[in-house]
């Protein structure tokens, strides 16, 4: 045996219970040193003796890499949570400011989505409840109640529902009927929207700031001391923040636009500017 001081361990090579002795850079230095004796070595059956003392100690070097990946993993997991936990406690200040937005918005999606039901339940009852659904390749009319299931989808998925007439589930003829317990969904959810939507908004504008700050393009290292908003219902959608430091004030505005991927694809976009430049963040 080329290295009698590397001893193979018995039983079960995928394990490395003989091996818990050594350290990781103990098992690593072993396993460079084979690798490179196995490389150098032109005799078959020593390349194959070396590659059998090689084995166990390469698994154990890969289960130490595997621990430390996975630790890597869980203290850049906390350290993002740690981050965002700050930013939500210096961000506390602003979105007390942004509750009644928060109500305002709230009440907006729910009386816009209670006129969707209710223009819905009138365009349905023409129809007397029943539509088609076609295929992409068929011709396709709302006002005759011809739709393709994505159309039906994007449209009102989310307030009504259809069964088929046919009981094995072809496409055709179908039933439209008001989801269960919509009302109350539509209440839940655009709360439920809301808040995150302004949750999200007020950690936005204090990391934007952070780093402005941190960047320095200001010229300034202050802190962040008050904010106030003095946008629109939406802050998504015409939101505008002031934000107040030891050394000055900063005025943040977001809109919505729209844009067009490389494909032509439309998309919207929520930028946030500073006021007075054309960065956006």
């Amino acid at each position: 045996m080329p290295f009698p001081q590397y001893r193979k361990p018995n039983g079960d090579y995928n394990t490395f219970r003989e091996l818990k002795h050594l350290s990781e850079s103990e098992v690593r230095a072993i396993v460079e040193e084979l690798t490179d004796a196995y490389k150098k070595t032109k005799n078959s059956d020593e390349r194959w003796e070396v590659s059998q003392t090689l084995y166990p100690y390469r698994s154990a070097l890969e289960r130490f890499e595997k621990a430390s990946r996975a630790k890597a993993r869980e203290e850049k997991k906390n350290s993002k949570m740690a981050e965002e936990q700050r930013i939500k406690e210096l961000a506390s200040s602003l979105r007390i400011n942004l509750i009644p937005v928060e109500k305002a918005l709230a009440q907006s999606i729910i009386k816009r989505k209670n006129g969707d039901l209710k223009d819905g339940i009138e365009f349905f009852k023409k129809l007397k409840n029943k539509i088609r659904i076609v295929s992409s390749r068929e011709a396709f009319d709302f006002d005759k109640g011809l739709f393709q299931y994505s159309q039906f989808r994007e449209c009102y998925g989310d307030l009504f529902e259809y069964d088929y007439d046919d009981p094995y589930g072809n496409r055709g003829v179908a039933t439209v009927s008001k989801k269960k317990g919509i009302e109350k969904k539509i209440e839940t959810d655009s709360k439920d929207y809301a808040k995150s939507a302004c949750d999200a908004f007020a950690c936005k504008i204090v990391r934007r700031t952070e780093e402005v700050i941190k960047d320095g393009r200001l010229g300034t290292t202050e802190k962040i001391t008050e904010t106030a908003y003095v946008g629109a219902v939406d802050p998504w959608a015409g939101g505008k923040v002031i934000v107040t430091t030891t050394n000055g004030k900063y005025i943040w505005n977001t809109k919505v636009i729209l844009n067009f991927s490389k494909l032509g694809n439309p998309y919207n976009q929520w930028p946030t500017r500073l006021e007075g430049s054309n960065e956006e963040l």
